[in-house]
C-alpha cells in the first residue's frame, strides 16, 4: 500500500513550528493539551508508515481543541498572530488526522 499522501501530510506538519505557550495559564493548558493529541497522532501515522498492517486505535476528536482555541481568540487571550500559528497547526493535525482515516480504511479492504 502506497502511503505517500499520509507521509506527504505527516511532513508538512513536522515543519510547522509547534506552537509555544508563555502568554497565560488557559494558553498552556490549551498547548498542554495539544501536544497529547500531536504525538498520539504523530505515533499512529509513524506506526502506518512503517508497515504497521492495522491500527485499532481511535483518534482523538479535535473539536475541543478547535473550540477552546477560538475561546482564547474571542476572549482575546492570544495575539491575532499566535491564533493564526496554533490555528494552522491544528489544521495541519486535522488533515493528517484525515488521512490515517484514508490510510487505515484502505488497508482493511
Amino acid at each position: 500500500m502506497d502511503h505517500s499522501n499520509l507521509k506527504q501530510t505527516f511532513d508538512v506538519l513536522v515543519e510547522l513550528p509547534f506552537p509555544n505557550g508563555g502568554e497565560n495559564q488557559a494558553l498552556n493548558d490549551w498547548i498542554s493539551d495539544l501536544a497529547d493529541v500531536d504525538s498520539f497522532y504523530a505515533g499512529v501515522a509513524s506506526s502506518l508508515m512503517t508497515g504497521e498492517t492495522k491500527t485499532d486505535k481511535a483518534l482523538p476528536l479535535l473539536d475541543d481543541l478547535f473550540n477552546k482555541l477560538e475561546e482564547l481568540h474571542q476572549e482575546k487571550v492570544i495575539s491575532q498572530s499566535r491564533y493564526g500559528a496554533c490555528r494552522s497547526y491544528l489544521e495541519a493535525l486535522q488533515s493528517l488526522g484525515k488521512e490515517i482515516e484514508i490510510f487505515s480504511i484502505d488497508r482493511k479492504q
